[in-house]
């Protein structure tokens, strides 16, 4: 039984370490905006879920991604817009406002 409980904690420390270990650089990785001239809103908005994961806090703007060094640059918006992360009570999400 006691082995039984120490392999079940030894387990659990692994999965933690592994989980934990997990670099932000897989994460931090420049997002370009597609090729189309759109803005992916999708893709800002799995780096903002990564970012919040990271910081364990909601940014104020998208630029705090970029100060805090989380990634080295965002897509610019277009023309008379402008990136808004909107919270809500079960969540939070990127998108683009006009200015």
């Amino acid at each position: 039984m006691v082995f039984r409980s120490t392999m079940v904690f030894l387990l659990m420390l692994l999965l933690g370490l592994v989980w934990s270990g997990c670099s932000r650089k897989e994460s931090a990785q420049k997002t370009a905006p597609p090729s189309n001239g759109q803005v992916d809103l999708v893709a800002l908005n799995q780096l903002l879920r990564k970012y919040v994961m990271w910081k364990k806090q909601i940014p104020m703007d998208m630029n705090d991604l970029v100060t805090s060094g989380f990634v080295s640059s965002l897509p610019p918006p277009p023309a008379g817009k402008t990136f808004v992360i909107t919270v809500q009570p079960f969540g939070y999400e990127v998108k683009l406002m006009d200015q």
